[in-house]
């Protein structure tokens, strides 16, 4: 029983970066310079992809520890990139810059 307490919220976070590997649109491919790290974002873009679902899991990225080990865990799902730039679209909407 402890198990599965532990694999049941374990698999639920570590879904998060398969789930945009599968159903997750691009950046635009203007929004990321990597260069300088300037962002310019597409209001249309940053409006469709909130995900309600896995708001407790972008809670765990963008205010724990975990930001790190879960980034990892996207790029090895090849949606390391679009994590950050969500991540970082999130960081400027808590501030009011967006």
């Amino acid at each position: 029983m402890a198990f599965v307490l532990f694999l049941l919220p374990v698999s639920y976070v570590l879904s998060y970066a398969p789930y945009l590997a599968c159903f997750y649109e691009d950046p635009p491919a203007d929004s990321w310079e990597t260069y300088g790290c300037q962002f310019c974002f597409d209001e249309e873009y940053t409006s469709h992809n909130h995900h309600a679902f896995f708001q407790p899991v972008e809670w765990l990225i963008d205010r724990t520890p975990l930001q790190e080990p879960l980034m990892r865990w996207g790029t090895v799902w090849g949606v390391g990139v679009k994590m950050r730039y969500d991540a970082t679209i999130r960081c400027f909407e808590r501030s009011g810059e967006i």
